[in-house]
């Protein structure tokens, strides 16, 4: 299941390394209008390929200390540690990017700036959790479920073409950030979970 999960992660990024490579040669219909909207352009092309590196370079050099020491890599650790490093990440750009967050979310939803600090704190509680071994399960669930009920946001700042980076392409940046979604949602379950529920079987079955 593990090696299946591995494989379905990898298809994803090949989509999402495709759509970037494929926005940033033009292939899309989407012009630049003057040197800032290069800029900001630029600055969506890295903030996904940030989030990725963040992700999987814990378990990359994990894996490659393993290999040198001949030792067993520990694979739900460390890439709960990436996703740990991937929530400190969002974490930051709810109070650096406080008003592209604002912006994200539609006019009626009350107390919008309060809102975005509080989800803010969660993804820290989350980030923070990923890193402490007893936690990392618990945390990975919760980080499911936020990626699934904040990617509304994603969609409507996109729609709109509003908010940070990216969203401000317009409806083509979910070629981008779906596939990113999906990832970091894969990530979390079968690298997180369902890692540390089939070694919890197996310790089981050695007892």
């Amino acid at each position: 299941m593990i090696e299946k999960g591995t494989v379905f992660i990898l298809n994803i990024l090949v989509l999402q390394v495709w759509c970037m490579d494929a926005k940033k040669l033009g292939l899309f219909s989407i012009q630049c209008q003057s040197s800032s909207s290069t800029t900001k352009e630029e600055y969506a092309m890295v903030t996904p390929i940030v989030i990725l590196f963040l992700l999987i370079s814990p378990l990359v050099i994990h894996y490659v200390i393993s290999h040198l020491k001949s030792t067993s890599p520990n694979v739900q650790k460390f890439a709960c540690w990436g996703l740990g490093l991937a929530y400190l990440f969002f974490f930051i750009g709810h109070f650096v990017k406080t008003q592209g967050m604002v912006e994200m979310l539609p006019a009626w939803i009350p107390y919008r700036l309060a809102l975005v600090y509080l989800t803010g704190i969660l993804e820290l509680v989350v980030g923070i959790a990923l890193f402490i071994p007893k936690y990392q399960v618990r945390a990975a669930k919760a980080a499911i479920a936020m990626f699934v009920l904040f990617f509304p946001a994603n969609v409507y700042a996109a729609i709109n073409s509003i908010g940070l980076g990216g969203h401000q392409w317009g409806p083509i940046y979910l070629l981008i950030r779906g596939p990113l979604q999906l990832i970091l949602i894969s990530w979390a379950y079968f690298l997180c979970i369902r890692q540390h529920t089939g070694k919890s079987k197996h310790d089981a079955s050695l007892a």
